[in-house]
């Protein structure tokens, strides 16, 4: 009778780790990721960088910058030491091919970095609109 119970419990140990038992249909219940779909909400911010939507936008032509009222701040990369409130309003440097970009816009969303220039002056450039 001890023999009968010890092979039953390793009948029971064996069916347990049987391993060719199916598994349930993975691609039915796996979601399949669309690389064309981002999700904003988790963007991830570049280093040393902020990723702003402003508004009012004005445009100073000769010294190549614009400014503008903080609408939302989307996220600050590590590193950048300046914040924003909603309201503020900032300076930005911008090239000439953002002139161009921005030049009929009133609200525009961007990515910005602080440069520090010459004499320890810095300033808040714009790298990308978005």
């Amino acid at each position: 009778m001890k023999n009968v119970y010890y092979i039953f419990l390793f009948i029971i140990f064996l069916s347990g780790c049987n391993t060719s038992k199916p598994i349930a249909n993975s691609e039915k219940t796996s979601p399949k990721s669309n690389p064309e779909k981002k999700d904003k909400t988790h963007q991830q911010i570049a280093p040393a960088t902020c990723y702003l939507s402003v508004t009012d936008v004005e445009l100073f032509i000769d010294s190549s910058s614009i400014k503008a009222k903080v609408l939302k701040i989307h996220g600050y990369g590590a590193g950048f030491s300046t914040s924003f409130h909603v309201n503020q309003e900032i300076e930005l440097k911008v090239s000439d091919k953002h002139l161009k970009e921005i030049r009929n816009h009133q609200t525009i969303s961007c990515v910005i970095s602080q440069v520090t220039g010459m004499n320890n002056k810095s300033f808040l450039k714009l790298i990308e609109l978005k």
